[in-house]
């Protein structure tokens, strides 16, 4: 999975103590007793963060999971599969989970995008106004239909 300059070199300078060894250490290189140890601490990390007003209040790391997950739907395009694969699980409803909304983002935009056009067009007086089609996926040209 692709990551950015600064989280290559992070992850680079980690002690690993074998291939597959555990990158969320503790500061003293061991690993964590239990996962509700860690989950605990990076809880608290977050709420830290937020007292000083350095993230919003209600940062979780749920959401960080919704966010990146949203993400990787907004940016590249991946599908069901892809999100649930980048996230650490097999099931494909997982990625459908965490990004429904990006589709309906995907549609308001489009149609907000299209309305804005369309105001153009009219206030120019052009005939390229265009409309959803019945499937969602297709603009018609009005001018080709008889409507302008």
């Amino acid at each position: 999975m692709p990551a950015a300059p600064e989280l290559q070199t992070f992850l680079a300078a980690l002690k690993v103590r074998s291939q597959d060894g555990p990158i969320a250490i503790k500061r003293d290189g061991q690993p964590w007793s239990s996962e509700e140890q860690l989950q605990k601490r990076s809880s608290n990390f977050l709420t830290g963060l937020a007292a000083k007003g350095l993230v919003g209040p209600g940062l979780t790391e749920h959401g960080l999971r919704a966010t990146f997950a949203a993400d990787i739907k907004r940016v590249t395009g991946a599908n069901d599969d892809q999100v649930a694969a980048a996230l650490g699980n097999r099931d494909a409803r997982t990625g459908g989970h965490y990004t429904r909304h990006v589709e309906q983002e995907s549609k308001i935009l489009f149609l907000w995008a299209q309305r804005t056009r369309t105001e153009q067009d009219l206030e120019n007086k052009s005939v390229s106004v265009f409309q959803m089609s019945q499937n969602n996926n297709d603009m018609i040209d009005l001018k080709d239909q008889g409507g302008c």
